[in-house]
């Protein structure tokens, strides 16, 4: 049988003193009182903080010398932002792009994963739309 472990002396003295502290400040701490669950807050903040959509975490990346990202669904106005070279996804969602900011003209679909040059008009679109559909384009 092994003999216990002898702590250094300078541990065991630092072990004596914040025992000697916290005995004496729980003995004084007031009684905790009984307390109802807390109701979730609508202003409660994450533990923590979302990362900004960027390159190393978007679902859907077109790029151009202004790079559009998108980490969920949702349309960006892009009439100032092209041309676009390359269209990126990693996921299965539909991306169409609008000739107008409004949606209307023609539209072209994509659907991920994909990795494209992009050519002709959807260099210049009017707005990109990243849905929630995953069926195939039509």
């Amino acid at each position: 049988m092994r003999a216990p472990r002898k702590w250094p002396g300078h541990l065991s003295a630092a072990a004596v003193c914040l025992a000697a502290l916290a005995i004496p400040a729980a003995a004084n701490a007031a009684p905790a009182a009984p307390s109802a669950p807390a109701a979730p807050s609508a202003l409660s903040v994450p533990a923590v903080p979302a990362r900004a959509c960027g390159p190393s975490n978007a679902w859907v990346a077109v790029l151009s010398p202004h790079p559009v990202y998108f980490c969920s669904a949702r349309t960006a106005g892009t009439v100032t932002l092209g041309p676009f070279t390359d269209l990126t996804s990693t996921v299965r969602n539909r991306i169409w792009f609008h000739q107008n900011p409004n949606s209307t003209g023609w539209a072209d679909c994509f659907r991920g994963p994909v990795e494209i040059l992009l050519t002709g008009r959807d260099q210049r679109p009017g707005n990109i739309q990243v849905v929630t559909n995953t069926a195939a384009c039509p």
